[in-house]
């Protein structure tokens, strides 16, 4: 197994609330076939910077993403709607069980 292959398993199992500043920018290294790749190194730098973590997903605006050095409108168009969907996702995991015990009560 790669080292990479290695870090997104360890990603993956962690909530992206969690991960720091190197596990994000991973997580955002893999979008898109690595569209993102070419931001790699100012990415990093602006990470670390910014103190830029997963606390930080759900604020990652058009404004911060041209902050953190996206240049492009449809980079940070793309990278806002993958932040949306991972918080959503990031929600739906927080809450899940909740739900199961909500949907198991109405059943009895």
């Amino acid at each position: 197994m790669t080292q990479r292959m290695m870090i997104q398993q360890q990603r993956m199992s962690k909530h992206y609330l969690d991960w720091n500043g190197e596990e994000l920018l991973d997580w955002i290294l893999c979008l898109s076939g690595a569209r993102f790749i070419g931001y790699q190194q100012i990415l990093r730098a602006q990470f670390v910077e910014y103190q830029v973590c997963g606390q930080m997903v759900p604020y990652l605006n058009d404004k911060w993403w041209q902050t953190l050095g996206v240049t492009v409108k449809e980079d940070r168009d793309e990278l806002m709607t993958a932040a949306k969907m991972l918080v959503g996702r990031g929600e739906n995991d927080e809450h899940g069980d909740d739900n199961e015990e909500k949907k198991d009560d109405d059943e009895v």
